[in-house]
Parts: C-alpha cells; structure tokens; sequence
C-alpha cells in the first residue's frame, strides 16, 4: 500500500487516480490517516465482504404481529434445558 499526505494527494490527484489501479493509497495528514483512496473493484470487494459480515439487526417494531406471538409463544426443547443453569448467577 502506498502511503501519501493529504497535501501531496491534492496536488497529483491525477497520478494517483492511475496508480489506485495498482494498490490501494493510505493519505494522512500530521501523522494520521484521513482515508484511503481504492480502485472502483477494490471498492466493490469490500462492499461483497462487508454485506456477507454485517448482520441485520431488528427490533419488535419491525416484526408482523404474527412473528411477535410466534416469538413469545417460543420455548426452548427439554433436551437443553440443563442450559439454564448458565444464566444462574
């Protein structure tokens, strides 16, 4: 990975928009990283990835009231309810 300022970045955008092609570019600015500059399919790697990885989160709002009685009608089979003795203190 290429590692560039966030001064010199502005100035040879144009060099850098055919090197991204080659490696990805980390700018910083005073020692810090502000971003990082990736190719178009780099891009869409990490978008693929990071759909595969984020799990959805719901809340009961945003269930039916069908789901919301299956969940509460729910319970967990005999055969783990030695399970329980985990949520003792």
């Amino acid at each position: 990975m290429l590692t560039t300022s966030a001064t010199h970045f502005k100035q040879r955008f144009s060099e850098y928009q055919r090197e991204v092609r080659r490696q990805p570019i980390q700018v910083v600015n005073h020692g810090e990283t502000t971003g990082y500059f990736v190719s178009p399919e780099d891009y869409a790697e990490f978008q693929k990835l990071r759909a595969r990885t984020t799990r959805r989160h719901l809340t009961p709002a945003d269930l039916t009231e069908e789901q919301r009685q299956a969940l509460r009608a729910a319970r967990v089979p005999e055969e783990f309810s030695d399970l329980d003795r985990l949520m003792e203190d």
